[in-house]
């Protein structure tokens, strides 16, 4: 994985910054892991790498204990569309967070999609950045590795998705 923001470092708490609920109820991050490992996905739908990683999101669910958050930086009915077209329902749970994008900026989401694996209490284990089948599958292994599971592929080699996308 390619060095990121400092803010993505492995053992940097997640920061106390709001996002929307499916509701509109205002989510703290902070909030997130407390019942357990987490994996938060920021994304923006028309990005090239996010068309690519959006479907690969929803495999983490293969991971049972793993709660999956996306959070959009995109307009409700933009998000609400996405989330369908990726088959994220019933597997993961999305966010806005609107402009001016006061989460991913806290997160240090410079690029989408940024993907953010937490342990459970909010402290980030694994980061990162644009699509990768490699470290796709490295995520997973460590949300397995975090819950104490046997790892998962969540992009097969030969599989719809290429091995890279630049976004």
């Amino acid at each position: 994985m390619a060095p990121l923001p400092s803010q993505l470092d492995a053992g940097t708490p997640l920061p106390g910054v709001e996002v929307t609920g499916e509701a509109g109820a205002p989510v703290s991050l902070t909030a997130l892991a407390v019942d357990g490992p987490a994996l938060l996905f920021v994304y923006k739908a028309d990005c090239p790498a996010t068309a690519v990683a959006g479907p690969v999101l929803a495999r983490f669910a293969q991971l049972p204990g793993l709660r999956i958050f996306a959070v959009s930086q995109d307009a409700a009915a933009e998000t609400a569309d996405f989330a369908a077209a990726c088959g994220w329902a019933g597997k993961v749970a999305v966010l806005r967070d609107p402009e001016p994008w006061r989460a991913s900026d806290a997160l240090g989401a410079r690029v989408t999609p940024t993907w953010i694996l937490v342990e459970r209490g909010g402290r980030i284990a694994a980061a990162a950045e644009g699509w990768s089948r490699a470290d796709a599958n490295l995520l997973a292994a460590r949300a397995a590795a975090l819950l104490h599971l046997s790892p998962v592929t969540v992009s097969a080699e030969g599989g719809a998705e290429p091995p890279w996308r630049p976004g």
